[in-house]
């Protein structure tokens, strides 16, 4: 705001004079300054807005008796949920100074395989895999039908997504285990499993987009994500 500051001197003949200095305030804290101008110590702030500010967004579980569960996602990703096609931003774009390519484009496809207690039990729908500055893209396509079922191989490293559910302690917690041949995705909890049987798709989505942001695993070199339903 601008602010006005009056003072006066009293001269010798007993007439008053007045000097008046004005000054302007941007940003919530600042030290008043040479003039009487105040300036803040961080400028203004837009208090951040959508992704760019770290903002988080939510996933909600269909199906659930008793009222839908939303889960928070981790702090600056945001999904999209268009018939057919899930888009995950992970990271911000190149342009904005984040860790997004700037642009190029990676496609690959993979299978998505179901499995019980380790077992691999059915091959579902493969996914198309396209990611551009950051955004991570999964879309459908048929199952490839009778081929044999992998297995997923070694582990090399694992990682673990929590989603924190809005409304009390409890969060739904997957372990991710990159393999020679692909990811295995494993609900740790009840909230977890859950996700994974009203959410499917998101649940790989997220998971695929988590180990990029993590351990910046390449695409084209994860064949296969096993779902593990124990």
């Amino acid at each position: 705001g601008t602010g006005t500051t009056s003072g006066g001197t009293t001269n010798a003949g007993g007439s008053s004079s007045t000097t008046t200095t004005s000054g302007t305030n941007s940003g919530a804290t600042g030290s008043v300054g040479t003039g009487g101008q105040t300036t803040g110590s961080s400028g203004i702030s837009d208090g951040g807005a959508g992704a760019g500010g770290g903002s988080t967004s939510t996933l909600t579980l269909g199906g659930n008796s008793g009222g839908s569960v939303v889960l928070s996602l981790p702090a600056g990703m945001t999904i999209a949920n268009e018939p057919g096609t899930i888009s995950v931003r992970f990271a911000s774009p190149a342009s904005a100074g984040g860790a997004g390519d700037g642009g190029a484009v990676v496609s690959t496809t993979l299978s998505v395989v179901l499995m019980k207690n380790g077992v691999p039990t059915a091959g579902a729908s493969g996914v198309a895999l396209t990611e551009t500055d950051g955004v991570l893209t999964v879309s459908q396509f048929d199952s490839p039908g009778s081929a044999a079922l992998s297995l997923p191989g070694a582990v090399l490293r694992s990682i673990v997504l929590n989603l924190p559910a809005t409304l009390g302690s409890e969060a739904a917690s997957f372990d991710i285990n990159i393999t020679d041949s692909g990811i295995v995705v494993r609900g740790k909890n009840a909230l977890a499993q859950a996700t994974i049987q009203s959410n499917r798709d998101e649940v790989i989505a997220l998971v695929l987009a988590e180990v990029r942001r993590q351990i910046k695993a390449p695409l084209d070199r994860i064949t296969s994500v096993f779902i593990d339903q124990n």
